[in-house]
């Protein structure tokens, strides 16, 4: 291991860098995208009856895969923000 990077630095005290640190939270792909769609819905910029696009669009915008859109439109159908429609796709309610 190189310890020249630390020569000459100060290294904090481990009480500092603990009040500093967070707990790291682990984020499935599909969560992010479910969140971001969710906060469209409560900001208003999505609104009841508005469609949302095709899977392979969002998949395109988010720079995700169409499974982990589809997993997020399913999470947000559990929690009754989203409704699929035969034909039409899916609305927000």
């Amino acid at each position: 291991m190189d310890h020249s990077v630390l020569q000459g630095s100060t290294i904090p005290s481990p009480s500092a860098v603990k009040d500093e640190l967070e707990p790291v939270r682990k984020t499935r792909i599909y969560e992010e995208v479910a969140s971001q769609i969710q906060r469209l819905i409560t900001d208003g910029r999505l609104r009841p009856g508005d469609h949302l696009p095709p899977e392979r669009e969002l998949a395109e915008r988010f720079g995700v895969s169409r499974t982990s859109v589809r997993d997020a439109i399913r999470v947000l159908e559990l929690m009754g923000l989203l409704e699929p429609r035969q034909g039409e796709g899916t609305v927000v309610r």
